[in-house]
């Protein structure tokens, strides 16, 4: 192997030198003293200790909430009550199935391997692809451990780092590039071997969703489910950006009554997403993380509120306007008027007509699958962080009864602001809201919200896509290669900037790139996946019935998206909404 010396200063050269099989022990999260005892770390290794049950329930919450409920009422409309409601529950069960699978393969590769310790390969002794692979469990560690910690905190408290946290350093042997112009002797760039690289916990074990992919089928797995989830968050990132500019352009059009182009409000939100985005440690997106949850609390508080109060004023109205017509008939009748009467009959109340079955019933599919996106890939690290008496059998009936619990909750305000706003109510919900200054400050508050916690949304997937860009650099060497940070802001801006001009292009189809990204990428990954998994490395698995969900799950995923695709075509909703307004007006 090829080796790189030092260049630079005496004291350069002391800064970076090598230290082999150096790594700074610190305790488990949670304890209160950096010393200690060995033995009792060794034994836990393979846990990831930290949380409460309640803090377990704040992040299934923060992890299950999102402002995709807002886009439910339209889907309720375009499906029916019926249609809607039979899939929710469906999807809900199949989803508590499949991720229940996933959490018993956790526990069988838990239990299996008792007292299990990473290993940690010397710079000098590791081969690079042990070195490699020991990069990529490293990251993908940290990234677990961060994304747990910024849901729930070590201790249950949201966004609490513990200081022993930042004590876990390895030596690993890194090339980077000097950006400097000062080159070696024979032209060539210059490199500097570095070996102080901030590393994740190494006395902890993460096993995630990627890492059991790659435990039944090996790199290919591994890399189908990150590709996945790549996918499937920037995907989500696409519909913030077609949400924000609705959104804004709404509610600075009741302000100001200026009708403020979607493309402006776009350009606007990359400008601040570019730098937000850019940030690679988590914990210091733990403010914009609270204030966005805190506001996403209110927006949906003040939606119920509106559509409430909406529906009981237009029902108060529309019967007051029965009562007036009924008293004129009643009088006309007493006075012997032989005059027809301005309504023939009774006046009642009109009930709002809500169809069982419409005919964009085959969008609600992916749609509901879209709800699940951030819980599959957080219940492994939620399991993990729970420290509480027998949490590996507790967390799963704990897990299911909030899940539960938050479909009821998205049952019920689908089916109340559809009924409120009627048949017409968009995509994004907002926009429906009858105006007025709550309405306003609703809109501009998830707006906010949106944009606070698009950072963290985007960050696992640009981890991911840089992580694949530096093994790319790599090719066949035995160095690993770092990007610095102005090149990682570059990959940054290029995948900002391109999910930006996606979303202006797909403006007016928000509801179906809802369901294209529920039905093509939320599928396999909530469905399809967890039952192979399981059924791969569980030896006691009932084949047949993981077979079977995911035989559903590949036919739902198929089925759904072909129909997306097929009426893609159809007018978006801006046009739609247009025309139900003139309608309605001519009518």
């Amino acid at each position: 192997r090829p080796t790189l010396e030092l260049t630079g200063s005496k004291e350069e050269k002391a800064k970076y030198a090598p230290q082999p099989n150096t790594v700074n022990e610190a305790p488990l999260l949670g304890s209160s003293s950096n010393n200690n005892n060995n033995a009792t770390a060794d034994h836990h290794h393979h846990e990831v200790s930290g949380g409460t049950a309640t803090a377990a329930v704040f992040g299934i919450i923060k992890a299950m909430v999102g402002p995709a409920i807002l886009y439910l009422p339209h889907s309720f409309a375009d499906a029916g009550y019926a249609f809607a409601i039979i899939a929710l529950w469906v999807c809900t069960a199949l989803y508590l199935f499949t991720a229940n699978r996933l959490l018993s393969t956790w526990k069988h590769v838990v239990q299996s391997q008792p007292g299990r310790k990473p290993d940690v390969a010397s710079p000098s002794s590791s081969s690079g692809g042990e070195q490699q692979q020991h990069q990529e469990d490293s990251h993908n560690a940290y990234m677990e451990f961060e994304m747990t910690n910024l849901t729930n905190g070590p201790k249950g408290g949201v966004g609490e780092t513990s200081p022993a946290s930042q004590q876990h350093t390895i030596k690993r042997r890194t090339k980077q590039f000097s950006d400097s112009a000062s080159n070696t002797s024979d032209g060539s760039e210059k490199e500097v071997t570095i070996y102080d690289m901030e590393s994740p916990p190494l006395g902890k074990t993460s096993i995630s969703y990627p890492k059991l992919a790659r435990m039944a089928y090996g790199d290919l797995g591994e890399s189908i489910v990150r590709t996945g989830i790549t996918l499937m968050q920037l995907g989500v990132c696409l519909t913030y950006f077609i949400f924000v500019p609705h959104n804004l352009s709404t509610s600075i059009l009741k302000m100001t009554h200026i009708q403020l182009p979607f493309w402006i409000c776009l350009v606007a939100m990359v400008i601040i997403e570019i730098p937000l985005s850019s940030i690679r440690n988590v914990s210091k997106l733990v403010t914009t993380n609270v204030i966005a949850t805190c506001l996403i609390g209110f927006g949906l508080a003040a939606c119920l509120f509106l559509a409430t109060e909406y529906y009981a004023a237009e029902s108060s109205m529309v019967e007051g306007a029965a009562n007036a017509v009924n008293g004129y008939n009643n009088n006309e009748e007493d006075g012997n008027n032989n005059d027809q009467d301005i309504w023939d009959g009774e006046y009642t109340v009109p009930i709002r007509h809500l169809s069982p079955w419409n005919d964009h019933w085959y969008l609600f599919i992916g749609t509901s699958v879209l709800l699940f996106e951030g819980s599959i890939t957080l219940c492994l690290p939620l399991q993990e962080a729970l420290e509480v008496p027998d949490a590996e059998t507790r967390f799963p009936t704990l897990y299911n009864r909030t899940i539960g619990s938050i479909v009821l909750f998205y049952t019920v305000f689908g089916y109340l602001c559809w009924s409120a706003f009627g048949d017409d109510v968009s995509t994004v919900l907002t926009t429906s809201l009858p105006e007025g200054i709550l309405a306003t400050t609703v809109q501009l508050a998830y707006s906010i919200a949106v944009v606070f916690t698009f950072p963290l949304q985007i960050f696992p997937a640009l981890e991911i896509i840089v992580q694949a860009y530096e093994t790319y650099l790599q090719g066949d060497t035995d160095i690993v290669v770092q990007l610095d940070t102005n090149r990682r802001r570059v990959v940054v801006t290029i995948v900002i900037i391109l999910l930006a001009i996606i979303a202006e292009l797909e403006m007016d189809n928000l509801g179906k790139v809802v369901s294209l990204m529920g039905s093509l990428l939320g599928c396999p990954l909530a469905f399809v996946f967890p039952p192979l998994i399981h059924s791969k490395l569980v030896p006691n698995a009932n084949r047949k019935l993981d077979s079977m969900v995911a035989g559903f799950g590949v036919m739902a995923m198929v089925g759904a998206t072909l129909i997306t695709l097929a009426t893609w075509s159809e007018p978006g909703e801006r046009r739609r909404l247009e025309e139900s307004t003139l309608a309605g007006f001519f009518r």
